[in-house]
């Protein structure tokens, strides 16, 4: 074998320029031994990383955001007419705001308007209502009028005949006197037996004149008494006369409300905050239950609802950090959003829960539990990208862990079952 073959060509050129003063060595293996430290130092430094590093655990969820205190959401209590809509999304209102002037659907007859007309229609209803009661009680007060001259006219006939009685009873002492009298000169035969028999029946005669006398007075007395009796019933039509009347003016009030109310009314804003969406346009007909506009209450935050599956419910923790992707805020641009978990629910979600609850859509699909975690938003600077309802995805960001249990979990899974 020649040189050639034994040397690269650059080598023995090296070789003659030098005039043949260098020396050419020839590559000799690594030792064992050196590989043997080598390896044994990549092991050290491997379980070293393992036993000193750790890792934090995440768990992937899903969910959407929600205010703190809650939504309200501006319903139609019944079939009406958008006529004016007094807010835009995104402004702040006051309690007892008009938010939304809703019409009846009919909101025109005859060139006038439906709450107008019916204003006019009450009017004209009260006007009948009070002329049929006044007419009732102008011939109640009429009745008791009459009973009342009747009352005075028997009382002064009681009192003439009264009177009359007195006297009659005068002139029967005295008829009764001269009987006696007769009758003690009829023993001596002074007086005839028939003068005594004729003052007899003088005296029988103003007696049965007073009884009959007496008997007028207690027919008087019971004509009075009913005379009462009916000025008291007449009281009585009276006060049920007034009271029907106030009575069918309350219905014709309250029916009449009702009715202003269904033609024209306004829907007010129950609490301080801003309008977070608006689902109607003036001159929308809207059905009754519809919502058309909600509302957060001031002071409130948003935060994040996640879902988190029965099987990861243990990496969530009440103060886990988690990691958000708001879906109207890419975190690409603006970078992952932070919290921490403040409250999860005790019970779990049935099986199929869906986003529009906050939730992961395959609910349904895996038949898996869920439990709601509420989580705080750390910084919200840009509150115009979080609305409510809004999906987001998360991390949960479990308790740091030594690298080597990542290793040995498999393990200690296989031997837990």
């Amino acid at each position: 074998m020649t040189d050639s073959e034994l040397f690269r060509r650059e080598a023995l050129e090296r070789l003659a320029r030098t005039d043949g003063e260098s020396s050419i060595s020839v590559a000799q293996p690594v030792g064992g031994s050196i590989v043997a430290l080598g390896a044994a130092a990549f092991v050290l430094i491997g379980l070293g990383f393992c036993f000193w590093m750790d890792y934090r655990p995440r768990t992937s969820v899903s969910g959407s955001l929600i205010p703190s205190l809650g939504q309200i959401d501006i319903s139609a209590p019944r079939d009406s007419l958008a006529q004016t809509i007094a807010v835009r999304e995104g402004a702040h209102v006051g309690k007892g705001d008009e938010l939304v002037r809703l019409v009846d659907p009919t909101a025109q007859q005859s060139g006038t308007r439906s709450a107008d007309f019916k204003r006019d229609n009450f009017v004209q209803q009260q006007y009948a209502l009070n002329s049929i009661a006044r007419v009732s009680l102008i011939g109640i007060e009429k009745e008791i009028e009459s009973r009342n001259a009747e009352v005075a006219a028997k009382t002064m006939q009681l009192g003439l005949m009264r009177q009359e009685v007195k006297h009659r009873e005068e002139q029967v002492a005295i008829e009764e006197q001269i009987l006696k009298q007769f009758l003690d000169l009829s023993d001596e035969n002074y007086v005839s037996k028939v003068q005594v028999s004729q003052q007899r029946v003088s005296v029988l005669s103003q007696r049965s004149s007073l009884t009959s006398l007496e008997q007028q007075i207690a027919v008087a007395q019971g004509d009075l008494v009913q005379i009462h009796s009916a000025l008291a019933q007449l009281a009585v039509d009276k006060e049920r006369a007034l009271f029907q009347q106030g009575k069918d003016l309350g219905e014709l009030q309250l029916s009449s409300a009702e009715a202003l109310d269904q033609a024209d009314f306004s829907l007010q804003a129950p609490v301080s905050g801003f309008v977070t969406s608006r689902l109607i346009e003036p001159g929308q007909a809207v059905k009754s239950g519809q919502t058309l506009l909600s509302i957060v209450p001031d002071g409130s935050k948003m935060q994040a609802r996640l879902l988190v599956p029965s099987s990861a419910i243990r990496n969530a923790l009440v103060g886990s950090d988690v990691a958000l992707r708001i879906s109207s805020s890419p975190y690409q641009v603006f970078g992952l959003g932070r919290g921490k978990i403040i409250s999860i629910s005790k019970s779990a979600l049935p099986a199929g829960t869906s986003e529009s609850d906050g939730g992961q859509g395959d609910g349904g699909q895996s038949g898996e539990n869920y439990y709601a975690a509420w989580v705080e938003i750390s910084s919200q600077e840009k509150k115009d990208l979080l609305s409510s309802g809004t999906s987001v995805q998360a991390d949960i960001l479990g308790a740091p862990r030594p690298l080597y249990s990542f290793i040995f979990e498999p393990l200690k899974r296989w031997s837990a079952d």
